[in-house]
């Protein structure tokens, strides 16, 4: 249920191909909306051994196939309230989803990781530091990579790296389940047109540790005061970090793990020091495939690591102008991370879309007023995509008569033609949202696709 236009339904799909299930794939959205998924599947093979077929339904449900089947596997982007699923429980249809499928057979070590921000890059850099110590690593999840993929591939003695969304982690209900060792990074106001309240979307979060026992370990963000309350309800060890705290236990008389790394920003020093913990903490547990991981090779993969696709991405430079990709920040807070990351750069800021039913009075104050002390530059232009979200950060820096901006952008083309008016050498052009994409583009990473394909 729910192909998605992420195609976060694929690997599903291809899972119960292969394990010979007659498969209904049904999706509220209709073909074109599907069309980059349903592509991924152009070499599926339709027919089964035994004669069955695979079935869309697209652009609609049909209730048959919530009362007729015998296992539903959701989508993480359907919420359990979906009236839908309300008619498969009504006849005692169970439901699932492919986390659910993926631990209930899952062998290997796990090492899970949420938080509002920070999760993908912060689950990379693990499986990066894991992979150059020569481990069997593999890192799946919420990161464009279904946990189904891996299935096959992992055993006892390998180590799975999972970026784990609130959502992913709703859908764990029921399986009594969680990874080894947990990391929670933070908590922001996100998903607010999904949660009644942040307390509601906390509770999602802090199912990633709610089965941890004490063998386990949670590695806990001491800078952020829900997930340092959070931490007290857990059962199992606990790994507080900081920015800088974290450091000494792995790089001895070294100033910082950072200076080997090459990730901007006062974020990115959290999520280092988060994946040492990480690392410290799956050295340390009884079953861990892992005695040692050596300060020289931790050193190694800080220096090799390069941040994940719409993440403070290096896009390309033209005539002396630094163009950046940050469509993964969806949030104010993101984006004010991301301007924060650039203290002595003037920015053309890229922005705007789809409101999650968040603020943006602080980011369009950050705007406005030039952000943190010791930044010397800061926004020169904003270029505004359409979108609800636009409109709040538009009024908001009106009322603080800040007015170097434009807005009412349709196509990603036409709002990088706009920033190239205002840059001039040495100048940044830095894509970051704070917002979601759906009104304009197929998802967030084909909005950074076609910011990447316009800069050129």
């Amino acid at each position: 249920m729910g192909i998605g236009v992420h195609g976060g339904g694929i690997g599903t799909i291809k899972f119960l191909v292969k394990e010979g299930a007659e498969v209904c794939a049904t999706d509220l959205r209709d073909e074109k909306a599907l069309k980059s998924a349903l592509e991924q599947l152009k070499d599926l093979p339709i027919q089964y051994p035994q004669g069955k077929s695979v079935r869309f339904v697209l652009g609609k449900h049909e209730k048959e196939d919530f009362i007729n089947a015998d296992l539903i596997v959701k989508n993480p982007a359907v919420p359990l309230s979906s009236p839908w699923l309300a008619i498969a429980r009504e006849n005692g249809v169970i439901i699932s989803s492919d986390i659910g499928l993926f631990v209930e057979r899952n062998p290997a070590f796990t090492i899970g990781i949420t938080g509002t921000k920070g999760k993908s890059t912060t689950a990379s850099l693990i499986a990066h530091i894991l992979k150059t110590a020569g481990l069997d690593v593999f890192l799946a999840g919420n990161i464009r990579r279904s946990v189904l993929d891996i299935l096959s591939d992992i055993n006892k003695d390998s180590v799975v790296v999972l970026e784990l969304s609130s959502w992913q982690l709703e859908d764990l209900e029921g399986y009594n389940w969680s990874p080894k060792v947990a990391v929670f990074l933070n908590l922001l106001p996100d998903h607010l047109n999904r949660y009644a309240s942040m307390e509601e979307y906390g509770q999602a979060k802090k199912r990633i540790f709610k089965f941890q026992t004490e063998n386990d370990f949670l590695i806990a963000n001491l800078e952020d005061e829900y997930v340092k309350r959070s931490a007290e309800e857990t059962k199992s060890r606990i790994i507080f970090f900081t920015k800088t705290e974290i450091e000494e236990s792995f790089l001895p008389g070294e100033p910082s793990s950072r200076s080997f790394a090459s990730l901007p920003g006062e974020h990115n020093a959290r999520n280092i020091a988060a994946a040492l913990a990480a690392i410290e903490a799956l050295i340390s547990h009884k079953d861990s495939p892992a005695n040692n991981i050596s300060t020289e090779i931790i050193k190694k993969a800080l220096t090799t690591f390069k941040p994940p696709e719409g993440r403070l991405e290096e896009s390309g430079l033209f005539d002396g102008i630094r163009y950046i990709n940050d469509t993964a920040a969806t949030t104010p807070e993101a984006v004010c991370a991301a301007l924060n990351s650039f203290p002595r750069e003037k920015i053309i800021l890229i922005a705007g879309g789809e409101n999650k039913g968040l603020s943006y009075k602080l980011l369009s104050e950050e705007i406005a007023t030039g952000g943190e002390p010791g930044r010397t530059k800061g926004i020169k232009f904003l270029v505004l995509l359409d979108g609800s979200a636009s409109y709040k950060i538009a009024e908001e820096l009106r009322a603080v008569k800040w007015g170097n901006f434009k807005e009412g952008f349709t196509s990603m083309q036409e709002a990088v033609n706009e920033a190239k008016v205002h840059a001039e050498r040495g100048d940044i052009v830095l894509l970051s949202p704070g917002a979601a994409s759906f009104n304009l583009f197929a998802h967030e990473f084909d909005r950074g696709n076609q910011f990447k394909e316009s800069i050129g």
